[in-house]
């Protein structure tokens, strides 16, 4: 599955999984709870409120540029 954070594409993800590894909420996009309707519903109101979706995008753009490989190999390199 291709990365649209580095385009600056903003989303909303479930809080039970790896969503929340590349989502901040409230400021890269918006966590919510999938079974719940209105969660998900107030997410997406939430998201198109006042263009919200330009503001996460700029910032989940610039968020991911800390999971490129190259940064995360060194990471687990200062590990071992």
């Amino acid at each position: 599955m291709p990365n649209y954070n580095q385009y600056g594409i903003s989303s909303i993800g479930e809080k039970n999984g790896g969503a929340t590894d590349s989502i901040n909420n409230e400021k890269t996009g918006l966590i919510c709870d999938r079974n719940e309707i209105n969660d998900v519903c107030s997410s997406i109101e939430n998201l198109l409120k006042d263009k919200k979706y330009i503001k996460y995008g700029e910032a989940t753009k610039i968020n991911s540029r800390n999971f490129h490989w190259k940064k995360i190999i060194e990471k687990y390199k200062k590990l071992l």
